[in-house]
């Protein structure tokens, strides 16, 4: 749901905000003409950047290398507004909510970024007829109903748990497994679903809980008893998986550690040996991916799973907006009316895009990998072994 990113340089990261989509020729999934006359609108984009953010600048800086790459392709002229929220950040979210809203000329926006953000300026979105496309936001229940005009391009937590249970069960010959959960919406929700999963498989679990950026994790390490085999981290924080798994080691204590998609970062999770989930492939190696990572290897660097879904976000509001530009403008209603309908035929995720009625990606999966010593290991694609 968050944290999972494409590393930038410090050096690099205004260069990739500001610079992308010079002179390049990225693979594009456009299939009309360019439209005779350019049509504009501006795209609202909710993700952390700058220094001391959770995610850096990874989000914002893929949404930009999608709109510069529409833009050429389509010969188009939409730019964007940035909104800097990271994923704890509720109430600078629904400022920023509203500072779109009020602006006329925002026809959709790209995020936000988490579950707990988006649950708390969606209903400000809403109201304002704007329609709102998260890269990684995965709680469950965001799309069941009570989020008129939310959509998301990764697949959600009833899939994530699952996925995370079934590579626990046929990949780590589990003893007992512990499941820590923290206070919010989508570790609730992923940690449900991970203990829902094991205990129909048989395999022995409980779960102990914390409180957000809690300090002391002994409680958790004493939960871990000498049959524990497995600790599960489906926490939203990094910082708090670290401190976890540092008071279980200092305790003497060594389960296996296997992490939901927020800790997918060598940097803020770095426990190597660890299985992490992920919502997206390494788009490295998938074909239009690997042609993006070529072009702007200058710029990034090693995965880029939380990029990869902020380009696909981006790309789904722009063509949206394309499909209904009359007279070169379109409006946010005409933007909210056109998204359910959107179809990729192909994406730089390596699988075409689409959405259900409840505005959630069709046949979204999870992936696990393993934290080695500098990068991260592809285990499995929607817990099944490859």
């Amino acid at each position: 749901m968050v944290t999972k990113r494409l590393f930038l340089t410090a050096g690099l990261v205004t260069a990739a905000v500001l610079m992308v989509g010079s002179g390049s020729a990225l693979a594009s999934t456009k299939s009309d003409p360019p439209t005779a006359a350019p049509c504009a609108g501006v795209i609202g984009v909710i993700a952390p950047y700058g220094a001391g953010q959770a995610n850096s600048t990874v989000q914002l800086n893929w949404a930009r290398v999608a709109l510069d790459q529409f833009n050429k392709d389509n010969g188009t002229s939409f730019t964007i507004s940035p909104a800097n929220v990271g994923s704890t950040e509720v109430d600078r979210g629904v400022v920023e909510a509203q500072r779109l809203a009020a602006d006329e000329k925002i026809i959709g926006v790209v995020g936000p970024s988490s579950s707990l953000v988006t649950k708390s300026v969606g209903p400000v979105l809403d109201a304002a007829g704007l329609s709102y496309v998260s890269p990684s936001a995965t709680a469950t229940v965001l799309t069941e109903g009570s989020l008129s005009n939310f959509f998301r391009v990764v697949a959600n937590d009833s899939v994530q748990g699952p996925s995370i249970a079934q590579f626990i069960e046929s990949s780590l010959k589990p003893k007992k497994v512990l499941v820590v959960v923290d206070d919010e919406p989508y570790s609730i929700g992923l940690a449900k679903g991970v203990v829902r999963t094991l205990k129909a498989k048989g395999v022995k679990v409980s779960t102990t809980k914390i409180t957000l950026k809690q300090k002391d994790m002994s409680s958790v390490a004493q939960a871990v008893t000498p049959s524990t085999n497995v600790l599960v981290l489906p926490l939203l924080l990094p910082e708090d998986g670290v401190n976890i798994v540092n008071a279980v080691r200092d305790s003497g204590k060594f389960p296996a550690i296997v992490a939901g998609d927020s800790m997918f970062s060598l940097t803020e999770f770095n426990v190597p040996g660890a299985y992490v989930s992920s919502f997206a492939p390494d788009v490295s190696i998938t074909p239009q991916g690997k042609d993006t990572i070529k072009l702007y290897g200058q710029i990034f660097d090693d995965l880029a799973p939380y990029g990869g879904p902020a380009y696909v976000a981006m790309e789904a509001v722009l063509t949206a907006a394309r499909k209904t530009c009359v007279n070169g403008s379109t409006t946010r209603a005409k933007v909210t009316k056109a998204l359910p309908n959107v179809r990729l035929d192909s994406s730089i995720l390596g699988q075409p895009l689409a959405f259900d009625a409840n505005h959630d990606v069709v046949d979204g999966v999870f992936w696990v990998y393993r934290h080695a010593a500098d990068s991260f290991q592809p285990m499995t694609r929607a817990g099944v072994d490859e």
